[in-house]
């Protein structure tokens, strides 16, 4: 069982699983481990990206970026961006979410990640449903 997480991938069809790499398989490439994984959802991407750049802009070592030509904005846009950082960290940023990939023993870095990348939600975004819980008779059937 053990000798499973120790061989070498040999086929990189799991890494380009989806439209672009896949973060998951990209972290067990780089670095032979089965990554430790925190997710952020309803977040502002670009204003967190933004914020990353600027204040980790050293500590990021590569970055892959799959992006998209947006024609009535005449710009290029982002889907996701995949940040590999020292210590076997990196982050995967899209426009709504983000993952922090880290080792078993580093959960003070994801923590403090958690709650910057958290200061970023995009509550214009969330919505509010109220679920109805139980059973409703229609009026007909009385």
């Amino acid at each position: 069982m053990n000798l499973r997480f120790r061989r070498k991938i040999n086929s990189l069809s799991m890494l380009f699983n989806g439209h672009y790499l896949d973060a998951k398989a990209l972290y067990v490439l780089r670095t032979g481990k089965i990554p430790c994984i925190r997710f952020i959802g309803e977040i502002d991407g670009p204003k967190a990206f933004e914020y990353i750049k600027e204040n980790f802009a050293e500590e990021i070592k590569q970055g892959y970026h799959h992006s998209y030509f947006d024609h009535d904005k005449k710009e290029s846009l982002y889907n996701n961006i995949i940040l590999v950082m020292p210590n076997e960290r990196m982050i995967e940023l899209s426009s709504n979410y983000c993952y922090l990939f880290h080792h078993a023993g580093d959960f003070e870095w994801a923590a403090r990640m958690c709650e910057i990348i958290a200061g970023f939600r995009n509550v214009a975004n969330t919505t509010t449903t109220t679920q109805v819980v139980g059973f409703a008779r229609q009026a007909e059937m009385n």
